[in-house]
């Protein structure tokens, strides 16, 4: 009965460290997870986020920096932000060390966009992210709000949820949000919100990686792995059927003469 009860003990506290013993005891965390920041997630953030938060607005075409939209309250939107307007942030408190950056928001693409009138999210002299806001087909969902003299189809206002991953180390980052609408905002208009960026490192098997997953290993430390291209996997060994290339370090279906590796 002692030795059971030790047993089940053991278990619960190695599931506690994430790793799964009994099915009923089996807890999961995201070991290379670093930090969350969110922004722009309630109505106040959104109301005081010129005011208090950090945010900067560039050629806005109204002094009010918010607008509802159809019961959304959003930053930027109709007849604030339209053509020439950008709207940024400098996020700081990044965790370190991290590898990864992943960047999640919504955005809106306002009333009577024209056929590649793009969105794009900048930092600094890169463009990390851009899209078309006119693609109605790709829209997360659509709502009436803006212009509402005009009732077609095209001048509904439509709704993207974007994530992307990027490489990154530093603990701040400057986000901007702009376009390349050529219309005033009581035409077409730009506005977002729930801004959520979460840092990340590598998988643990990956020296340096596009993605945190252990199927996203760019390079692999080459004294203890190898690098498998048809998986973007680190191994240990390579898979049945292929060698490792002792002078890339991947694995390759053709055999090269063999020199010493440190294991």
């Amino acid at each position: 009965m002692v030795l059971l009860l030790l047993h089940s003990l053991l278990g619960l506290l190695i599931s506690i460290k994430g790793i799964p013993f009994f099915g009923s005891y089996s807890f999961k965390f995201p070991l290379n997870l670093a930090n969350t920041i969110t922004d722009l997630m309630t109505v106040t953030e959104i109301q005081q986020a010129v005011s208090t938060g950090g945010w900067v607005f560039t050629g806005a075409s109204s002094s009010s920096r918010y607008y509802n939209c159809d019961g959304t309250t959003i930053l930027g939107g109709y007849l604030i932000c339209g053509k020439g307007c950008s709207i940024s942030k400098n996020f700081s408190g990044l965790s370190s060390p991290h590898t990864l950056l992943e960047i999640k928001f919504s955005y809106y693409a306002g009333n009577s966009w024209d056929e590649g009138e793009l969105t794009r999210l900048i930092s600094g002299t890169s463009t990390l992210w851009s899209a078309a806001g006119v693609t109605t087909s790709s829209a997360d969902s659509h709502v009436f709000c803006g212009k509402t003299t005009q009732t077609t189809y095209k001048w509904w206002t439509r709704i993207f949820n974007i994530s992307l991953v990027i490489q990154h180390t530093d603990p701040y980052i400057h986000l901007k949000w702009t376009s390349t609408l050529s219309s005033e905002p009581d035409d077409e208009w730009l506005g977002i919100l729930k801004v959520n960026i979460t840092t990340y490192n590598c998988h643990e098997s990956c020296l340096t990686c596009t993605n945190y997953t252990p199927t996203a290993c760019a390079t692999c430390d080459t004294n203890t792995h190898t690098f498998d291209p048809s998986t973007k996997r680190c191994l240990l060994n390579c898979p049945d059927g292929q060698y490792l290339n002792y002078e890339t370090y991947q694995c390759s279906s053709k055999f090269t003469q063999q020199k010493p590796i440190l294991r």
